[in-house]
């Protein structure tokens, strides 16, 4: 069931730090991190957005313990969710002696020979083929449980700086190796991100600040905007304006009494 901006239950458990929850929500009611809400976020998106410890636990045991890409492994190699090392090796050597290439057919015998130019020698090299196709699938199920801990990669892609860049025509490599938070490039593709979600409705100008913390946790926001002259009426706006004005429009309200707001 779907709740305001497309939250799940997950979402909901996730922003609010209960792991118990989630394990619950998993192991009683079959769910998966695998669903974004409006904005493109997974459960583990809004647990990295709370930016405390005990979210960042919780994030983890997301991406390792409820990811889709975990649950896949283990349908295919039949084991459950939370099987332990030893189960998942011997149900992946159980299917590799049946599905490994070297013990399928490999030439017709001396007792029965097989045309190979007909339908049914055709049949048999489009069986070794799959055969080949399964055991990589089943080898890669296996090191992906094995050696990867099964981790999968839930993550709005809005949230990348990378591709916040691209998407913004910006390519030059030093931009994103620098520490200048002041960057115009920098600064308008995190801003964005942290639009991008509110599409053409756009987001009120006197919420910036507070959504820009919840999109780039830790990252502080433009050092320009954070001395007492940013008080003034009108400095926030204009800096946008100034800084960012090729990527994004600011629109006013026609009474002048509502908010302005910032569209992508």
């Amino acid at each position: 069931h779907l709740q305001r901006q497309g939250h799940s239950a997950l979402h909901k458990a996730a922003w609010g730090g209960h792991i118990a929850l989630i394990r619950y929500l998993r192991d009683e009611h079959g769910l998966m991190d695998d669903r974004q809400d409006d904005a493109g976020n997974f459960a583990a998106d809004l647990a990295d957005m709370a930016n405390t410890i005990r979210h960042t636990n919780v994030a983890k045991f997301l991406r390792l313990e409820c990811s889709p890409a975990r649950a896949k492994s283990c349908s295919i190699l039949g084991v459950t969710m939370n099987a332990p090392p030893d189960e998942i090796r011997k149900a992946y050597l159980a299917k590799a002696r049946v599905y490994h290439p070297d013990r399928q057919y490999v030439g017709p015998s001396a007792e029965q020979k097989v045309d190979l130019q007909s339908d049914k020698g055709a049949d048999i090299h489009q069986l070794n083929g799959n055969c080949v196709l399964e055991f990589s699938t089943l080898r890669r199920a296996y090191e992906h449980l094995q050696f990867e801990n099964g981790i999968g990669s839930q993550s709005n892609p809005a949230h990348s700086l990378n591709l916040m860049l691209d998407l913004n025509s910006t390519s030059d490599e030093s931009a994103l190796q620098t520490t200048n938070h002041d960057s115009d490039d920098l600064f308008k593709a995190r801003l964005v991100a942290v639009l991008l979600e509110y599409g053409d409705k756009g987001l009120a100008l006197c919420n910036i600040k507070k959504k820009w913390f919840q999109v780039w946790p830790g990252t502080p926001f433009p050092p320009d905007l954070c001395t007492e002259k940013t008080k003034k009426k009108g400095f926030l706006a204009n800096y946008i304006v100034q800084h960012a004005g090729d990527v994004v429009e600011l629109q006013y309200p026609n009474d002048q009494t509502g908010n302005a707001l910032v569209v992508p």
